[in-house]
């Protein structure tokens, strides 16, 4: 049986999520192939340029819906529930069933708006630097990258080219991950919104959370989307990496033998299996 390609090795069969975010990322394309020269300072200044404004907009998004939270409780929900400390838990469900029912439905608008403005960043990025997305393996491969970092996905936790990168991690340890890991973005968001509530709910500050929710979830969400850019430009400028790196070796084949050739794979395997991750740039390097 022959070896999946490249982004089948990645991810076999992504998910209908990562496959809406592929095709819009596909749909903002224009780059045909790799540019293997080294970026302008003018095209260093669009990156940076794009990736304040995405930060921008998460802060906004943040302070919007911390907004609309603090403004349903003040002028809503505790009109409805006036008196709330003095009744009994049993009495308090109505309340808090509002409370958390607005709450996700909030966070999910805020949410969904954070992923596609990621999504807008990866497409951005990639029309800067000349990452092709449309057609090819290694595109494939490219692009799934690009979008599960958007989605902030973690990279998948299977066999690649028959080398496990979890080979090494407790299954205990791999568990925690996971869930720690879906944890960052969604759920996180809405169970920051609750833990303030619920832990100040007896002091001083309880009557000012509504003012503190705005910035807190701005620089919440400027966090995460900061950290989802800083990967995304890794996975942008690997290619070209890689490409450059194979045009190297290329050149020195006639003096490398089989040996050298298993020593180059073994080495990539390890950089999966010390790193724990089967991230696209080393998929990327393997297949090549």
């Amino acid at each position: 049986m022959p070896d999946p390609s490249p982004h089948q090795a990645y991810v076999a069969e992504p998910n209908a999520l990562e496959r809406t975010a592929a095709l819009y990322l596909q749909s903002q394309s224009r780059a045909d192939a790799f540019r293997l020269r080294a970026l302008t300072a003018d095209e260093y200044r669009q990156i940076r340029r794009m990736e304040r404004q995405t930060l921008l907009w998460a802060a906004l998004a943040g302070v919007i819906s911390g907004s609309v939270l603090g403004g349903i409780e003040l002028t809503f929900v505790r009109n409805q529930f006036d008196g709330l400390e003095e009744l009994d838990w049993a009495d308090r469900w109505p309340y808090w069933t509002a409370v958390l029912s607005l709450a996700a439905a909030v966070s999910l608008v805020e949410i969904a708006f954070l992923y596609w403005n990621a999504l807008r960043a990866m497409a951005a990025l990639s029309a800067v630097t000349g990452l092709p997305l449309k057609g090819g393996n290694y595109r494939m491969l490219a692009l799934r990258g690009l979008a599960r970092t958007a989605l902030e996905f973690p990279n998948p936790r299977t066999p690649v080219y028959g080398i496990d990168p979890v080979a090494l991690v407790p299954r205990w340890k791999f568990v925690a991950q996971n869930l720690l890991y879906r944890a960052k973005v969604g759920i996180s968001s809405f169970l920051l919104r609750i833990v303030l509530r619920r832990v100040l709910v007896r002091t001083a500050l309880r009557g000012l959370i509504p003012m503190l929710a705005g910035p807190l979830y701005a620089i919440w969400n400027a966090w995460i989307t900061r950290r989802i850019l800083r990967r995304a430009r890794e996975q942008a400028f690997a290619p070209r990496a890689v490409e450059a790196l194979m045009a190297e070796i290329a050149a020195a084949r006639h003096h490398l033998g089989e040996s050298a050739r298993r020593v180059m794979v073994e080495g990539v395997g390890e950089l999966l299996v010390r790193n724990q991750d089967a991230h696209p740039t080393y998929v990327y390097l393997l297949a090549r």
